[in-house]
């Protein structure tokens, strides 16, 4: 047991040192803090790689075979947190069951970073399935690894069919039975539905100088 300890604890200190190296950024926290939430992911108890996207890794510089590391397996799983910057969920409203609600938000999604691609490209790095957020209204946050695996599958043949979609980098297990998996979902940062709906909660009481942030944001 305390080999154990002693090695999932070299591996967190190895992850933050890999973090640093990777260069997550956040523009997302230029924004006034009401547009999100800091968040920490539930960290998996025995995650395992289901899949991984390879060529999309390469082309967003992340090491090559990364997936056959721990601390690859650790900091996309969610069971390590990266020292700077800190992961959040984003607030944003829209249309639920019908009806519009202006207070949504990430209820299972947690934003663990950017990375900026060899084009220039902005890219939000996202764990789907890594524990409840401040906005999960009473939910889990965890993922069952059908749906996991079905989105890896889906949004691959949408990009390689030539259609806007975000991207799935890898799909892994975490450990707990039935509803234990987290997708690794990778998105343009300014140009996805999520990011243009956080301005909604704003426009819709007419908060001009937030809705002002936000626009300023976008076009950066």
């Amino acid at each position: 047991m305390a080999g154990e300890k002693a090695e999932a604890s070299r591996c967190v200190r190895k992850v933050f040192a890999m973090s640093n190296a990777i260069p997550f950024e956040q523009s997302y926290r230029t924004l006034p803090e009401r547009f999100y939430s800091e968040e920490s992911p539930r960290a998996a108890s025995q995650p395992k790689f289901i899949a991984y996207n390879e060529p999309l890794a390469s082309s967003l510089g992340l090491p090559p075979k990364w997936d056959t590391t721990a601390e690859g397996l650790a900091l996309l799983s969610g069971s390590a947190q990266l020292e700077a910057p800190s992961p959040l969920s984003m607030f944003y409203a829209g249309h639920q069951f019908g009806q519009f609600n202006p207070a949504l938000g990430d209820g299972r999604a947690i934003l663990i970073g950017e990375l900026v691609d060899g084009e220039g490209a902005r890219f939000d790095i996202q764990l789907k399935g890594s524990g409840p957020t401040q906005h999960s209204r009473g939910g889990d946050g965890l993922s069952p690894l059908g749906p996991v695996i079905r989105e890896y599958l889906m949004s691959e043949f949408m990009f390689y069919a030539g259609m806007p979609t975000s991207r799935s980098l890898a799909a892994i297990s975490t450990g707990i039975p039935s509803i234990g998996s987290v997708a690794n979902q990778v998105a343009c940062s300014r140009g996805s539905p999520v990011a243009t709906s956080a301005l909604e909660p704003f426009n819709t009481s007419r908060q001009e100088e937030t809705t002002k942030h936000w626009s300023n944001w976008l076009i950066m």
